[in-house]
């Protein structure tokens, strides 16, 4: 659904997760989202955050998990 990325706290607002850093260096571990390379500025923190995407590997296990 969103194709071009998002930061880890973006993820967490869409994913409704709590400590969505956590979560997103898990799914980096695991392969399943990727750096894009690209910031995004955070609208609260006013800091740059990095932007990632999900990787296919993390399409096919979402596939897997909608599937139950």
């Amino acid at each position: 659904m969103h194709r071009d990325g998002l930061t880890d706290i973006e993820a967490g607002v869409v994913g409704d997760t709590r400590e969505p850093w956590k979560r997103c260096s898990d799914l980096r571990r695991f392969g399943h989202i990727v750096d894009t390379g690209r910031t995004s500025l955070a609208r609260l923190s006013r800091c740059e955050s990095m932007v990632c995407s999900i990787t296919e590997a993390g399409l096919d296990y979402l596939a897997k998990l909608e599937a139950r």
